[in-house]
This record gives C-alpha cells, structure tokens and sequence, in this order.
C-alpha cells in the first residue's frame, strides 16, 4: 500500500467516525428535547389533576342552609380550579413546548369541561354545576385576556415593567383621590 492509500483510508475513517459522532450528538439533542419538555407536561398534568379535582370538590351540594354554611369552601376550592387552569393557560402561551404537547392539552382541557359539564349541569342546589360554570368562567376569562394582554405588551415594548408601574401608581393614586371624594360626598 502507498502512503495516499492510506491517507486516504484514514480520512475516511475520521470522517465515518465525525458522522457517527455527529449522528449521536442529533440524537442526544432529540433525547435531550424530549426530556426537557417532561417536567412541563408533568406540571401541566398536576395542573389539570388540581383543577379537576378542586372544581368536583366545588360542585358539593345540598339544603340551602348547607350551600350557606359552605359558601367561603366552595368558593375557595372554585378559585384554586380556576388559578390551576390558568396556569396551565399560561404555561401554554408562554413557555416553549412542543406543539403535539400544545394541542393534546387543549384537547385535554377540552374534553374535561365536556365531561364537567355533563356529569353536573343542574341548576337546583343540590346540583349547581351550572352556576359553577358560570363562575368559573366569569372569573378565568378575564383573569386570562388580562394576562394575556400584559404578556404581549411586555414582549412587544421595552422598558414595558417601568411603564406599567408608573401607569398603576397613576391609577392607584387616582382611585384613592376619588374614593376620598365620593366618601365626602356620601357621608353628608
């Protein structure tokens, strides 16, 4: 053999081995991916096991003198279902994740408030699914457009925090300026 041949035998050697090398590398990436985005969807699974089972303990019913009694718990455990779906919305829209994890969580929340729906949609007070429905979505939907809102403006404009803060100064101000104002008013 001649020197180019073996020249030739070892470049193509090292050159099999950087594939190889490469190849395993690619395929630490994607492994890598994989587990990095396991601890999201095992938040968003605790999430959603948080938010389903806060919002059954929610839908206890009974007399009027129980719902009465219970009101403060009830209400506690709706909101603690509406804040676990809401972060869960947040993790969605904010966080970087895999579109398959995307859409099988929207497929998931989905059929879980087709399934609430249909195991209590009364309006009686033994069963009041329906008013917590109702609640709940009165509370959720605004709490997201609001943070929605905020995540976009804070992506969108620098220096966004330090506008916010001087602008809720201004309105914290204001607000205390006329509540002093119509306390005047309507104590006389």
């Amino acid at each position: 053999m001649r020197n180019s041949e073996l020249g030739q035998m070892l470049e193509q050697q090292q050159s099999t081995k950087s594939e190889y090398t490469k190849a395993r590398a690619v395929g630490n990436l994607f492994n890598a991916r994989i587990l990095a985005s396991s601890p999201k969807t095992a938040l968003i699974a605790v999430l959603l096991i948080a938010f389903v089972s806060s919002y059954l303990m929610a839908l206890q019913g009974g007399t009027l003198v129980y719902i009465n009694e219970h009101m403060g718990v009830i209400g506690a455990e709706l909101l603690v279902s509406v804040l676990s779906l809401t972060a869960v919305t947040v993790l969605l829209y904010a966080s970087r994740m895999r579109s398959g994890t995307r859409r099988g969580t929207l497929v998931a929340v989905v059929c879980i408030f087709a399934a609430l729906y249909v195991y209590d949609h009364g309006e009686r007070f033994e069963e009041h699914g329906f008013y917590n429905i109702l609640v709940f979505l009165a509370i959720y939907i605004p709490l997201n457009v609001g943070l929605a809102t905020f995540y976009v403006l804070w992506a969108s404009i620098d220096n966004f925090l330090i506008y916010f803060a001087v602008a809720s100064l201004i309105c914290g101000a204001s607000i205390c300026v006329s509540l002093r104002q119509y306390s005047r008013i309507y104590d006389r």
